[in-house]
């Protein structure tokens, strides 16, 4: 008995000074020193950084918006390139300017400068007829009478067109804003009075035109055309 319970009164001694101990611990955990907290990185985020970027950006838009157009221009088929157009009156940047701004007036231009060109085509053909056959030359000289006042009529009616055409390249230039609202309104009287002025050209060309082919333009598709006719 008394055995058994002198070992009890032991195992009560160290009970308290394991709890002691565990408590030991955990102060000296607490009042262990933290590890100092790291200094923030400062950012080298530089004003020269920013410049270069900006830069960059500016460069790849402007690369972007060349392409873009040079893409949608492919797309429309619509690329200038200078052309003679001899029996049109502008200068070659007015020509370009109703390229850009006027597209379809343009083409009334091309069309005008190619029925013109049929038309003179076809005074010569009367003439000659006419100095080969001296004796029948009133019939040639009634015909070409037709012809020439159809040029006549036509291009003093181009000619008033052109003239306003001048007017609004040189409204444009010297204020673009105050231009492209002049040409918003004129446009499509511009346009529409030009086909007026060939129609009657054309009436009369037509009549050619059904008996006579064209010769493409361009050296390579007027090579071909010319063999054709030669070996065809």
């Amino acid at each position: 008995m008394l055995g058994k319970k002198k070992k009890k009164e032991t195992k009560s001694d160290k009970a308290p000074e394991a709890k002691k101990t565990a408590r030991g611990k955990k102060k000296a955990a607490d009042e262990a020193p933290k590890a100092p907290a790291k200094p923030k990185k400062k950012s080298r985020f530089s004003v020269k950084k920013a410049f270069l970027i900006v830069t960059l950006l500016a460069v790849l838009a402007s690369a972007g918006f060349a392409g873009y157009s040079l893409f949608f221009k492919k797309e429309t088929g619509r690329i200038y390139t200078a052309r003679a157009l001899p029996h049109v009156t502008l200068p070659q940047e007015m020509v370009k300017f109703s390229f850009d701004k006027l597209p379809d007036f343009y083409d009334t231009l091309v069309l005008f400068n190619r029925e013109i060109a049929l038309l003179d085509g076809e005074i010569q053909r009367i003439e000659t007829i006419g100095a080969t056959y001296p004796d029948q030359s009133g019939i040639a000289n009634k015909e070409k009478k037709i012809w020439q006042d159809a040029r006549k009529k036509c291009v003093q009616n181009f000619a008033k067109i052109e003239k306003s055409v001048k007017a609004l390249y040189v409204t444009f230039q010297v204020n673009p804003e105050s231009g492209l609202a002049r040409l918003e309104e004129e446009k499509a009287e511009l346009t529409a009075g030009a086909n007026e002025a060939l129609e009657p050209v054309i009436a009369l060309t037509e009549r050619i035109k059904a008996t006579r082919e064209e010769v493409p333009q361009g050296l390579v598709k007027g090579t071909i055309h010319k063999l054709k006719k030669k070996f065809m």
